[in-house]
């Protein structure tokens, strides 16, 4: 198994966020805000689509440690294992994951709400999958056992 996307990259993340912002403008988005850390760190852009006639707020997360923990079990050299070059590997694969993503709506295989529903923001402030998670509505979602079916 080769290492994951995007993984040499060199692209500095500023550079990857103003492609982000290109593609969210031209997909319609009405608003983008940038989501620091306390280090002033970028983990997040939050934009806002109208839907249906209602502005719709969607929260992108760059899981920079989930990255991390997948260049260490892929046996990368260490040089990709440093911050900042993790920072910049997540930050590519969104911006792919996007490119993707609009592919798809562009030739009107899906709406932007339904590749983006997931990261939806509830009025709580989380995504719609942060919600999901933490309820367990995870189950309403699951196939019923071969058991359950026979049972019906």
């Amino acid at each position: 198994m080769s290492p994951i996307a995007n993984y040499t990259t060199t692209v500095p993340v500023d550079r990857t966020l103003v492609e982000i912002q290109k593609m969210l403008a031209k997909a319609g988005a009405r608003r983008v805000l940038t989501e620091y850390d306390d280090d002033g760190e970028i983990t997040g852009l939050s934009f806002q689509v109208e839907v249906g006639g209602s502005l719709i707020g969607f929260r992108l997360p760059a899981n920079v440690q989930g990255v991390s923990r997948a260049l260490k079990d892929e046996g990368v050299p260490s040089k990709y294992l440093q911050p900042a070059h993790v920072r910049r590997v997540a930050w590519r694969i969104i911006r792919d994951w996007l490119r993707a993503q609009f592919a798809l709506i562009e030739a009107q295989q899906a709406t932007l709400a339904q590749v983006m529903l997931p990261y939806a923001i509830t009025p709580t402030g989380r995504t719609l999958s942060e919600e999901v998670e933490e309820r367990g509505a995870h189950r309403l979602l699951a196939l019923p056992s071969s058991d359950e079916e026979a049972r019906s």
